[in-house]
Order: structure tokens, then sequence, then C-alpha cells
């Protein structure tokens, strides 16, 4: 089987974006990279929960959310629906552990909010640099 960046379906991202996004995907670096990420992850949620975080007081905190779903073909209708469900319920749960917390819908955005709506990460970083520095 051959895997070739043209094969990569486009989730509607602009040219410049979709060129970056694809050459990504098919690099031995971003598999070993995914294949860390998932193994480590039962790790890092195990060390979460023993921290027992479950206030940030009035830290500044913006959690930025995807207002589009594309379901993994890997995971069934339910099995997407429920990650769906509970991905949004923990985002939102996140947002409020500070009373200076948000949370924003990427509307126009997937998982990657940061090719897709360029502006609008960029736009929450200035925001917070300015919270910060006040």
């Amino acid at each position: 089987m051959t895997f070739a960046q043209q094969s990569i379906p486009d989730p509607g991202f602009p040219e410049n974006a979709l060129a970056q996004y694809r050459a990504t995907l098919v690099t031995g670096r971003f598999f070993e990279t995914a294949l860390s990420e998932m193994n480590a992850q039962e790790k890092m949620l195990a060390d979460a929960r023993t921290m027992q975080i479950n206030d940030f007081g009035d830290m500044p905190l913006v959690v930025l959310s995807a207002g589009r779903w594309v379901a993994d073909p890997t995971f069934s209708e339910v099995e997407n629906k429920t990650i769906r469900e509970v991905t949004q319920v923990m985002q939102s749960e996140l947002a409020a552990l500070s009373s200076a917390g948000k949370q924003i819908i990427a509307d126009q955005s997937g998982h990657m909010i940061q090719l897709e709506q360029p502006d609008l990460v960029v736009g929450v970083i200035r925001e917070m640099v300015d919270v910060l520095r006040n």
C-alpha cells in the first residue's frame, strides 16, 4: 500500500495549510510522534488524575474547541458520538475550572484549529498576552 500526499483528503484547509498538512502526515517523524503520544496517553491521564486539580482560581484560561466534528472511520458511529459528547463535556469542564476561563467554539474547524482558523488562534494568543501583561 502506498501512502501518498495526494491520497490524504482535504478537510477544507486553505491551500498553503493543506500542502503543509499533507507533507507532515507522510513523514516517519509524524508516525513516531503519533505513536509515542498514543502510548503515553494513559500514563499522562493517570498522572493528571492523581493531581486532583479541581480549581484554577482566577487564572486566565481559554479553551478552543472544534465546531466541526470529523468522525474517525476506525470507530463505530456510536463510538464517534460518545467520543464527541465526552470531549465537549470535558472541554467545558476545563474552562469552568477558572473563574476567568472561557470556551470558544471554532465553528469552521475540526481538530486542526490552528490550520483551519489560524486568525482565531492568533487572536486568542494575543488576547492572553495582553491579559497577562496587564
